[in-house]
């Protein structure tokens, strides 16, 4: 793509509308949906360098901008996320024998750093897929003793802005002015494998930081703060707390 035609690292009214509820299966919308995720292609992409400063070198990807069998057929939202790279794929796919099998092959099925856009504005987030219990679980279980939950607790603290939440559960966890107990509180109810787990920080679409040239400092400044919990979070065999061995 041209420099001419590079799309803007900011976002306008259209760009929501495109996600209302009427537009979401109806594919003679799939070019607008392809305007937002070749934005969303070109801000990870300026994001990348600055998360591999921070030591996570993950590939970044785009979600679908059409109906299709992987999205029920229908488009609420597309994501511009970083996932773990191939080698810690195959990694796990060692470990666990093949048990794993396919799950492991979609890249979104892991620990993610997302950039998000839907009808109701941006999201900027850390997730952990309800399918990925093996992140779920390794974080979990690393929290189960007091000097993990104890780094856990620094690091979401180190997070205001962001909210900790499980699925889609109302309760929310604000980050920033967390205590032990609140972190105890949520381990007794998250389910790796179950539930999805957010750290995440919204802006409603009439938020004017989102239609301003400045958007992409905001962005890489949240997912760069988001990286010591990516650490904290994901399994590797230096970070394995589930008990396994290669």
């Amino acid at each position: 793509m041209s420099p001419s035609k590079a799309p803007a690292l900011w976002f306008e009214d259209e760009n929501f509308e495109v996600f209302h509820a009427e537009k979401q299966r109806d594919s003679r919308f799939n070019s607008e949906r392809l305007k937002v995720k070749r934005k969303l292609a070109a801000m990870i992409k300026r994001i990348a360098p600055v998360l591999a400063e921070e030591g996570l070198e993950l590939p970044g990807k785009t979600s679908l901008s059409h109906p299709y069998t992987y999205n029920a057929f229908k488009v609420d939202s597309i994501w511009g996320y970083f996932s773990r790279p191939d080698k810690e794929k195959r990694e796990l796919k060692q470990i666990f024998c093949g048990a794993l099998g396919k799950d492991l092959d979609p890249a979104f099925m892991h620990v993610l750093l997302v950039i998000g856009v839907g009808y109701e504005g941006v999201e900027l987030s850390l997730k952990v897929h309800q399918a990925a219990w093996w992140d779920g679980q390794n974080l979990k279980n690393r929290c189960r003793g007091a000097e993990g939950l104890a780094e856990f607790l620094e690091i979401v603290n180190a997070l205001p802005g962001f909210i900790l939440s499980i699925h889609d559960w109302r309760k929310e966890y604000k980050c920033g002015s967390l205590y032990r107990s609140d972190l105890q509180n949520y381990f007794e109810y998250y389910e790796p494998g179950t539930h999805w787990l957010h750290i995440r920080q919204r802006f409603p679409r009439d938020d004017e930081r989102l239609t301003d040239e400045g958007w992409m400092d905001i962005a890489t400044d949240a997912l760069r703060r988001l990286a010591p919990a990516y650490r904290f979070i994901a399994w590797n065999p230096e970070n394995n707390h589930l008990g396994l061995r290669e």
